[in-house]
């Protein structure tokens, strides 16, 4: 993965370990999106770190899940494909099933 100009998903993005990938990742003039269920927490990290998208969700709930897809569809758009989906501690690069 080039170090900037990606488009990255980090769900958990907006506190602990999320959040400091949040910073560095948005420092290194990537497009960063964060999920998350709190709204607040979300909004907090975006007044943190400007320029940041977030996304408010569950994905332990599978409608969420397939809601944050069509979001991601629909605004990714604009950039270019997502290239990496971070979890805290687990890296997918490239995942292999496309919305």
């Amino acid at each position: 993965m080039q170090r900037s100009g990606n488009t990255i998903l980090i769900t958990g993005g907006s506190s602990g370990i999320g959040l400091e990938m949040t910073k560095q990742f948005s420092a290194l003039n990537n497009t960063v999106i964060i999920c998350g269920r709190n709204k607040e927490t979300l909004l907090q990290a975006q007044w943190q770190v400007p320029g940041i998208h977030i996304y408010t969700c569950d994905l332990s709930i599978e409608s969420d899940r397939l809601k944050l897809a069509a979001w991601l569809a629909d605004n990714l758009q604009r950039h270019q494909s997502c290239s990496s989906f971070f979890y805290p501690g687990i890296e997918r690069t490239n995942p292999t099933r496309s919305y």
